[in-house]
């Protein structure tokens, strides 16, 4: 049987309409996002200011380089059309203010009904499970109402590592303003060499696994029993990364044992982490450009675009020589079409010849009526 094709059930607007639409600067959208943008981090410098006075700001800033790192690797690693910027500002500001929030008010809760956990018990097993699941919350929140957010591996990954990167930027002022109360610039410096060079990776990598999971799931369609166990397989493996690295961390008491076992466990580790981040960008740029393909054979585009879209390279020169916004629209108006469509071709029969369904589809494809207006930018 003929899948039913959403590009053709889809009543466009004119050419003109839809290009309006794409081109068209959203000053309200921009002025947004940059506010909160400024307001997340200046609360994030009076946090510092509150926890060790003046010097706290010089704190502060310190803990932006880890996350400085973090982010500019996402901005690598998947492109804006794949992740907008409000959803990582959104993963960040998650992981810097909501899983932090989540996590002290459980442990609180804990310590106040049974009594507060072992140095074993808190930093291994408490830590790994409460901070992960609070941090896999925002990821879990796309996965169950906006999937198609969270639509392939490498956004989801990527998600993963901001979520992480925001809620180790807000550990690290903390972690940063104790070691400096106690033992002054000395103290602090050895924190930061710690937590800001040796293991500026972890919170990140640990939900990485969770972001990826969820990912993998939604990119193929599984039914919702499939889903569970594998988004729960997600979350275990980062609980037992996270839990991993804090146990060998708390029972390493000599500084060369810790050495080799971070020389020669944990640093091949995240090679192998890199490795697969590579692969599975390289994947998703293989999809992008089969479904660009798709279009082409269908007559939506042309193959010109496809040439002008294949690769990293292409793509900047692209933005570079035309409408940038426009064309980062396009993509995603690509992307996400083609995961509407699969997503009605996996409803049961008898629901694709709903009438109500087939139109609540088309509704949700709407971005294809981009597809061909904004060839010209293109």
């Amino acid at each position: 049987m003929t899948s039913f094709n959403l590009l053709a059930y889809e009543n466009k607007p004119s050419v003109v309409e839809a290009a309006v639409q794409t081109a068209k600067p959203n000053a309200q959208k921009k002025i947004a996002f940059y506010s909160i943008l400024v307001l997340a981090f200046s609360a994030s410098f009076v946090f510092g200011l509150l926890q060790a006075g003046l010097p706290g700001l010089v704190l502060t800033a310190s803990a932006l380089l880890p996350l400085g790192v973090l982010v500019t690797i996402t901005l690598f690693a998947s492109s804006r059309a794949e992740i907008p910027l409000w959803l990582r500002l959104g993963a960040l500001i998650w992981g810097g203010a909501g899983a932090t929030t989540v996590t002290f008010a459980i442990i609180g809760v804990q310590n106040a009904l049974i009594g507060q956990s072992n140095m074993t018990d808190s930093v291994v097993v408490q830590a790994a499970i409460v901070e992960e699941s609070a941090k896999a919350l925002f990821l879990f929140g796309l996965f169950w109402f906006f999937r198609q957010h969270i639509r392939m591996p490498i956004i989801g990954a990527m998600l993963g590592v901001l979520a992480g990167a925001g809620f180790a930027y807000v550990e690290n002022i903390l972690y940063f303003a104790n070691a400096y109360n106690q033992g002054g610039w000395e103290g602090f410096w050895g924190t930061f060499i710690a937590r800001a060079l040796m293991s500026f990776f972890l919170h990140s990598m640990a939900t990485m696994f969770t972001g990826l999971f969820i990912g993998f799931v939604v990119s193929r369609n599984f039914g919702w029993l499939k889903s569970f166990f594998i988004v729960d397989a997600g979350l275990i493996a980062a609980m037992t990364v996270h839990g991993m690295w804090n146990g060998l961390a708390s029972i390493t008491t000599v500084d060369a044992k810790w050495n080799l076992i971070y020389l020669f466990f944990w640093l091949p580790f995240v090679a192998v982490m890199t490795f697969t981040v590579i692969m599975v960008r390289r994947n998703s740029t293989a999809k992008r450009v089969a479904v660009l393909e798709k279009y082409v054979s269908s007559g939506v585009i042309r193959r010109i675009q496809v040439e002008k879209m294949s690769n990293r390279k292409a793509r900047r020169k692209t933005y570079k020589y035309g409408n940038a916004q426009s064309i980062i629209t396009w993509e995603r108006s690509i992307s996400l079409s083609d995961y509407w469509q699969s997503e009605f071709d996996s409803l049961p029969p008898k629901a694709k010849h709903d009438r109500r369904r087939a139109k609540h589809f088309s509704r949700k494809a709407k971005q294809l009526a981009l597809l061909g207006s904004v060839s010209a930018a293109v």
